[in-house]
Order: structure tokens, then C-alpha cells, then sequence
């Protein structure tokens, strides 16, 4: 299962893993969305079966000089690299507690 933001670079991402014959399911959805991405992972669970590993890897960055920033530039940072984090770990963690546990790799921006 992959997930992005960015529709059309998500689909590109997985027509790139079917040519080297890596099948997978690609859906759009905002890491910020904490509803989507639990319903979003309970489909998937409900889909596949279970739930082994997540890897979250959604992480943005502000570009130029600090002081040129705004307020709403670090809002949206902090949203998608803390808040999308936190919100993708409580989706998952349901799914991995029950049973046998399971693997979360949590990827930082820097």
C-alpha cells in the first residue's frame, strides 16, 4: 500500500514498482488528514489482511533563509512532520498490537 499527497508523482511511483514487478496499491491521502489516514489504514488492514510493517516517510522542509519564513510556512511543516507522524503511528498501531506486534519505521526530514 503507498500513500501521497501528490496524486499524479504517487502514481508514478507505483507504475515504477509494477515494471520491476512489484505490484502494490497506491491511494491518495494527506498525511494531516487524521481521519483518512485511519480509515485509509483500517481498509488496507481489512484488504490485505493484517498489518506487518508501516514505514512513514512524509517529512518537508522550508527553503531560504529563516528569517524570510512566515508563521504559516512552519505551521505546515510542523503539521506534516509532526502532527502526519503522530497521526499515521495511532492508525497503525491498533493493527500491530493485536497479535504479534509488527515493525514501524519512522523516516525524519532534515
Amino acid at each position: 500500500m503507498l500513500t501521497d499527497a501528490d496524486a499524479p508523482r504517487l502514481d508514478l511511483v507505483a507504475q515504477s514498482l509494477a515494471r520491476d514487478g512489484a505490484p502494490s496499491v497506491a491511494v491518495a491521502c494527506d498525511v494531516r488528514d487524521e481521519a483518512a489516514i485511519r480509515t485509509l489504514v483500517d481498509e488496507s488492514v481489512a484488504a490485505f489482511g493484517g498489518l506487518d510493517a508501516a514505514i512513514h516517510c512524509a517529512g518537508v522542509a522550508t527553503a531560504g533563509a529563516f528569517h524570510a519564513s512566515t508563521a504559516e510556512d512552519w505551521r505546515w511543516v510542523f503539521d506534516i512532520n509532526v502532527h502526519g507522524l503522530a497521526n499515521c503511528c495511532r492508525a497503525v498501531l491498533p493493527h500491530m498490537t493485536r497479535g504479534q506486534g509488527g515493525l514501524i519505521v519512522n523516516v525524519a526530514s532534515a
